[in-house]
């Protein structure tokens, strides 16, 4: 069965239902990073540029290096906008951009790109 992980942090609170739901369906196994940790933080801004990222960025760095060695994929949807007209923070726009070309030795990404403002169904 293909595990998939997902990162306990930003927007997993929110739509971890749908993901799940989803994902589930489609047959996949889901596997989620472990709780945020003193562990998890310090993984991740170890891994970050400090001018660079926001401490939340560095936390999600840590939660997919807490992943990469349990899951085949990673599930880092791109989130442009899920109101149809508020468009996210450039850094939540590259995160799937930023993990790929920060970290090494990562499983493939699966990053689609949520952006309402075109509708349901585009």
């Amino acid at each position: 069965m293909v595990k998939i992980g997902i990162p306990k942090t930003l927007a997993y609170y929110v739509y971890f239902p749908l993901w799940k739901t989803f994902l589930e369906e489609l047959g996949v196994k889901i596997v989620l990073s472990d709780d945020t940790s003193r562990e998890i933080i310090d993984a991740g801004v170890k891994e970050t540029v400090n001018d660079a990222c926001v401490l939340i960025i560095k936390l999600f760095h840590g939660h997919v290096l807490n992943l990469k060695d349990r899951v085949d994929y990673l599930f880092i949807p791109r989130l442009i906008s899920l109101n149809g007209q508020t468009i996210y923070c450039p850094k939540f726009l590259g995160l799937p951009d930023i993990i790929a070309s920060s970290l090494d030795d990562l499983p493939p990404i699966l990053a689609p790109d949520i952006d309402l403002r075109k509708g349901l169904l585009n």
